[in-house]
């Protein structure tokens, strides 16, 4: 179990006021971090990838946020494939069971997908790349009801890998069955607190 601790000498803030707290993560599990519109989820996602290598030491990580591919030039898949090479870790067998579901698209112009076929790239270059720890955020977005399937056929598979993951998901019912522990982010007087959540 890896414990990601937040204190007031860390320096993070959000909306102005200090994130407290304590976030773990567990081989073969799944954590998502839940609370209300606005409260500072993805801000949070965000200083997670921007400080991985001093938070997660030694440790392979693999981020997925909502930021759309949208390159200047006429890229495809498979040219992004070919620059990544070289930070490959690990390919999880997703990538090559299901390569496939990307034929309609993967020869077309990154730039003019669209918002469900670059949000599945993305899932599939998460795969590509391999890791330990494994973040996404809002992955479910712009998915139609076939590529939610699929991704929650990879979440099935990192697990079964004993990869240790954290999502924040504003649709986490839909991924309610795969979902191991809960953290809330909640916004205090004077700070923002993420604690585990016990309830139902």
């Amino acid at each position: 179990m890896h414990h990601v601790y937040l204190k007031k000498e860390d320096s993070f803030f959000i909306n102005n006021t200090p994130v407290l707290g304590e976030l773990f993560m567990v081989p073969g599990k799944v954590s998502i971090i839940l609370g209300e519109n606005g409260v500072g989820k993805s801000s949070f996602f965000q200083y997670l990838k921007l400080n991985q290598k001093d938070i997660f030491p030694k440790i392979k990580c693999n981020f997925t946020d909502q930021m759309r591919i949208n390159p200047v030039n006429e890229v495809h898949f498979e040219n992004i494939l070919e620059n990544l090479v070289d930070y490959k870790h690990e390919s999880i067998s997703f990538f090559d069971e299901y390569l496939s579901e990307l034929k309609e698209f993967k020869e077309r112009s990154l730039k003019n997908l669209s918002g469900g076929q670059n949000q599945i790239v993305k899932i599939f270059l998460s795969a590509y790349l391999g890791g330990d720890f494994f973040f996404f955020d809002e992955p479910l977005q712009y998915l139609d009801q076939k590529n939610r399937t699929l991704f929650k056929h990879y979440l099935k598979i990192l697990k079964e890998k004993g990869k240790s993951i954290c999502l924040v998901e504003h649709h986490f019912n839909l991924l309610e069955e795969y979902i191991d522990y809960r953290f809330v982010l909640t916004k205090e007087v004077d700070r923002t607190e993420l604690k585990e959540f016990c309830g139902n």
